[in-house]
């Protein structure tokens, strides 16, 4: 074993063995000294590059680098520390002992007078295992402060030590907390999701007029809903033309529904047949006007201004066209007939006219009537409805007869005809009456169903 007390040495130094010293103190290294061991290199100044190609163990309280340092196949460090490798390169701290609470380590951040002014911790949660992350910022003469959570979890909380969901925040120094959007070629916040605590809303905000196409709601990547800047709303349309427009692609049916537990308020477009608006439960639907109620639609029919009565209700309206026929017991006519009526309720109005071709032929002497109205008179309606003669023409009147009277029996689809006297007697409209072949007669009137 070689011993110095004391030796410059200016040229190299191969050392094939040990060397052991108490203490070594290189005050310095002109050239290089090489440990064939380890090919451990040492440069002579902070300019010179410094390499380890073994293994370095320093222990010791405090030691001092001056100089960038870099960790693995970095070439020269670009930074004070540079860790390198080829892959999955990665930065271990572990704890020498079980730790179940506080502090499992920490990055930090000085100022000049070796003050705090930022920090991220791992901190132990329950277990030896269970880990949360904590990130401190240090406002300008304010003290350091935890800004952001990641808990052992996954949560994130901003503004709060305590997420609740997989992201909370919370701000507390002002009324309002939210988010802003920007993108990288427009200055300024394009959008923000906002809470307002003075009004307690929650906001969904386009702020930019670089964002002109609104705001998009998407599901599987399809959008479903916008809403412009102008405030119109669309549903299935990106082009919604007022306020609320729904828009269905296709014929398919589609339907708006305005409910709660008990009632099913409907609009509904009916493939290509029809608009429909109502109730698809056994309620009623209204219409009302200056707060008062004009129409009433329920199972029993229509009702006005608020009348609630189901007797009072208009249940029908109805307008068609009926054939009115000249009908008498072996009478043949060869006629051109023409008839309309209105059903509103449980009242019809009916028009008929009756122009004969020619004359009528067999037996004539049999009573006349015009059969085949549009709905059967009401069984309690009395002695029944008359109906007025609109005009006639070439009519056979017999001797003393004044006028034709017509009326509707009960529970029947025939007008009956009857000459009228002045003396209250009548007689019988018969067939040879109305068998000039240009005889006309026209009738109009009102009987209930």
């Amino acid at each position: 074993m070689a011993q110095l007390q004391s030796a410059s040495i200016t040229g190299s130094l191969t050392v094939t063995g040990q060397v052991v010293a108490q203490t070594l103190n290189v005050q310095q290294v002109t050239s290089s000294i090489v440990y064939s061991s380890g090919s451990n290199i040492f440069g002579n100044s902070l300019g010179n590059t410094q390499q380890f190609t073994g293994s370095l163990q320093v222990s010791g309280s405090s030691h001092n680098i001056l100089g960038n340092v870099g960790i693995g196949p970095t070439g020269t460090p670009a930074a004070e520390l540079q860790v390198g490798k080829s892959s999955d390169v990665a930065i271990a701290m572990s704890n020498s002992s079980s730790v179940t609470s506080g502090n499992r380590g920490s990055l930090a951040w000085y100022n000049s007078s070796n003050s705090t002014v930022a920090n991220i911790k791992a901190v132990a949660i329950t277990d030896n295992v269970g880990t949360e992350l904590q990130f401190y910022t240090r406002p300008a003469a304010g003290s350091l402060t935890q800004v952001l959570t990641i808990s052992s979890s996954g949560s994130v909380g901003i503004g709060t030590t305590s997420p609740t969901n997989i992201l909370t925040i919370k701000n507390n120094t002002a009324a309002t907390n939210g988010i802003d959007f920007q993108n990288y070629s427009t200055s300024g916040v394009l959008g923000q999701f906002i809470y307002n605590q003075a009004d307690d809303t929650f906001s969904i905000i386009n702020t930019s007029a670089y964002a002109a196409g609104g705001i998009v709601f998407r599901t599987s990547t399809t959008e479903k809903v916008r809403i412009l800047t102008n405030g119109n709303v669309g549903i299935g349309t990106a082009s919604p033309a007022k306020k609320l427009d729904v828009y269905e692609s296709s014929t398919a049916s589609v339907a708006q529904y305005i409910r709660n537990t008990t009632i099913n308020g409907l609009l509904l477009i009916s493939g290509t047949s029809e608009f429909q608006v109502g109730t698809e439960t056994n309620h009623p639907f209204t219409i009302i006007t200056n707060n008062q109620e004009r129409l009433r639609v329920t199972a029993n029919g229509l009702s006005f201004n608020g009348d609630t009565a189901a007797a009072n209700a208009l249940d029908d309206y109805e307008e068609g066209t009926w054939t009115p026929v000249p009908t008498s017991t072996g009478a043949t006519f060869s006629t051109t007939v023409n008839g309309t009526y209105t059903k509103i309720g449980r009242l019809v109005y009916v028009l008929c006219t009756l122009d004969n071709n020619s004359s009528p032929t067999g037996t004539l002497t049999n009573e006349m009537s015009i059969t085949g109205l549009p709905f059967t008179s009401s069984p309690g309606s009395g002695y029944g409805a008359s109906l007025a003669i609109g005009f006639e023409v070439n009519i056979d009147y017999p001797t003393g007869g004044l006028g034709i009277q017509a009326r509707i029996s009960t529970s029947t689809t025939s007008i009956s005809l009857r000459f009228t006297k002045d003396d209250a007697s009548g007689d019988d409209f018969l067939a040879s009456n109305f068998d000039q072949g240009d005889a006309r007669i026209a009738l109009a009137g009102c009987y209930e169903v």
